[in-house]
C-alpha cells in the first residue's frame, strides 16, 4: 500500500509539469511552413499538376485558395491544440470537474467543426477552378493513390 501511494504522489507531482511542459511548447510553437509543392499548390494537387494539366492562371487561383485556408486555419488548430491540452489538464485534475470537461469538449467539438468547414470549402473553391474533365481525372487519381496507400480500404 505504501509503494502505490508513493507512485501515486510521483504522478500527481510530475503530471502538472507535463501538462505545463507541453503547453509551453504549443503555445511557442511556430506556424508550420508552408507544404512543399508546385508555387505554393496544395500537396495533393501539386503532385498531380502535370496529370491534371493545370493552366498557369489556375496555379495562380489555387495557390491563393490554398494559402487563404492555411491563414484561416493555422489559428483554428493552434486554438485546438490549446483545447486539448485543457482537457488533458481537465482530467488529470484529482477530482476532475464535470463542467470544466464538457465546456472544452464543447469547445473541441467547435474548433474540430470550424476545421471541416474551411476544408470543405477549400474542395469546393477548388472544384470551381478546375474544368469538369480535370475534377474528374483528380477524383480517378486519388482513388488510385488510396488504392495503392490502402488496398482494399477505400472503395469509391
Amino acid at each position: 500500500m505504501v509503494e502505490v501511494t508513493a507512485m501515486r504522489r510521483w504522478i500527481l507531482l510530475l503530471a502538472p509539469l507535463l501538462a505545463v511542459a507541453i503547453a509551453a511548447g504549443v503555445v511557442t510553437a511556430q506556424p508550420a511552413p508552408p507544404p512543399p509543392g508546385a508555387a505554393g499548390l496544395p500537396p495533393f494537387l501539386a503532385r498531380f499538376r502535370t496529370e491534371l494539366n493545370l493552366s498557369d492562371d489556375q496555379v495562380n487561383r489555387l495557390s491563393q485558395a490554398y494559402t487563404t485556408y492555411r491563414t484561416r486555419t493555422e489559428r483554428l488548430r493552434l486554438d485546438l491544440a490549446r483545447a486539448r491540452l485543457d482537457l488533458r489538464e481537465a482530467f488529470l485534475a484529482p477530482t476532475p470537474d464535470r463542467a470544466r470537461v464538457e465546456a472544452v469538449a464543447r469547445r473541441i467539438g467547435g474548433l474540430q467543426d470550424q476545421l471541416t468547414q474551411a476544408r470543405i470549402g477549400l474542395l469546393l473553391e477548388i472544384r470551381t477552378i478546375l474544368t469538369p474533365q480535370q475534377a474528374e481525372r483528380l477524383r480517378a487519381l486519388w482513388r488510385q493513390q488510396r488504392a495503392r496507400r490502402w488496398p482494399g480500404r477505400w472503395r469509391w
